[in-house]
Order: C-alpha cells, then structure tokens, then sequence
C-alpha cells in the first residue's frame, strides 16, 4: 500500500508550481545514460553507485515541525526522539 508523502493538496499544488523540462532535455539525458549503459555495461561507468567523491555529509538536527507540515511521516522515529535520547 502506497502511504502519500505530501499532506492534503500539496502534492498537485508541488506538481502544478514546479518547472517541468522540456521533452528535449529529457530525451537528451536519456539518450546520455544510454550511451553510457550500452558502451560500458554499466550506470555509472567509472565509479561505485553510492561514490560521490568530493561530497561532504552534513549531520543537523531535523526541523521537525517544518516537516509536520509539509510530509506524512517525513522522518524516522529515531529523528523524532533524536532531543529525547541525546539532549535529555
């Protein structure tokens, strides 16, 4: 069973306010990905799909009441007792 990720209503108002590409562009990158599938038997070709050299992972604190009102259920419930279990 799928559980929707937006509250009431803002997932077609994201839908209907977010830019959408061109049928172009995305033909374009998929004809890149393909290029790159077909010459190298693999996506990517020359790294492990979970390396992204150069990234750097930033540990926060969540605002949870910003997520409330937007998502249903957009964090774990590790994340919503993150104050209780390290900050007492």
């Amino acid at each position: 069973m799928l559980r929707p990720a937006f509250k009431p209503g803002l997932a077609q108002r994201f839908v209907d306010e977010v830019a959408h590409l061109r049928p172009d562009v995305i033909a374009c990158a998929k004809d890149i990905c393909s290029y790159i599938y077909d010459t190298y038997g693999r996506f990517p070709a020359h790294v492990d799909a979970f390396h992204v050299p150069g990234i750097w992972i930033q540990a926060h604190h969540l605002a949870l009441d910003y997520y409330d009102s937007i998502y249903v259920g957009g964090y774990s419930e590790s994340q919503a007792e993150h104050d209780r279990h390290w900050h007492g």
